[in-house]
């Protein structure tokens, strides 16, 4: 049995923040973003870090985490979208709680890139392609996730409720299924830029599937 954390993590721009509220709100338990975090503990901007080189950011981002889990952090997480990508750091997480891969289409997040009020360092004065490439190069990182997520085809309150169980409350909603949406099911390209509003019903929604991952 893991520890009760959920740990959101998927690209910039995939709703994490917004879902670990939302969800936190829900579910009546903490919640925290760790690049507010990180900023709130350095005293200055993650553009500002990112400014001093991607590895004085990582540095602070590993060191704030790694505080966190000491101090006992429990409840929902919106991790940063290269997280995963420090090795040692994903093996802690994957067992230090409960990861869940927010996964919408590459179009999506493409379409929300464009027109956030936010900046993403990494991103920041790169052409849409080199935007594609890395946001397809963090795809391998993960896969280590617990429950691989594309909510274009899966009803949010299904994911909440798997949530839920992972963190020791109890959903409003029953859920028959933890497998994952696999990676070889088709997707429907969303045009607008903030998250889906969630469905009243979800008995339209595809089935959770295996994951071959």
């Amino acid at each position: 049995m893991k520890p009760r954390r959920l740990f959101l993590v998927g690209p910039p721009a995939a709703g994490k923040s917004t879902l670990a509220r939302r969800w936190a709100r829900s579910l009546g338990v903490p919640h925290i973003d760790t690049d507010a975090e990180i900023e709130r503990r350095s005293g200055r901007s993650i553009a500002a870090l990112f400014a001093e080189g991607e590895k004085t950011f990582r540095q602070w981002e590993r060191e704030v985490i790694q505080a966190l889990l000491q101090e006992g952090f429990m409840g929902i997480w919106a991790l940063g979208g290269g997280t995963l990508t420090q090795a040692e750091l994903s093996e802690r997480l994957r067992r230090e709680g409960y990861l869940l891969w927010i996964d919408p289409p590459l179009s999506w997040i493409l379409h929300r890139l464009q027109h956030a009020n936010s900046v993403r360092p990494l991103l920041q004065a790169r052409p849409q392609e080199e935007w594609r490439a890395l946001l397809e190069s963090r795809r391998q990182f993960y896969r280590i996730a617990d429950l691989h997520w594309d909510p274009t085809r899966v009803a949010e309150s299904l994911v909440r409720a798997w949530a839920a169980r992972q963190l020791n409350r109890i959903a409003d909603i029953p859920f028959a299924s933890t497998e994952c949406l696999g990676e070889g099911a088709d997707t429907a390209a969303a045009s607008n830029t903030a998250l889906p509003p969630e469905p009243k019903s979800h008995s339209a929604a595809p089935p959770l599937l295996p994951s071959q991952e």
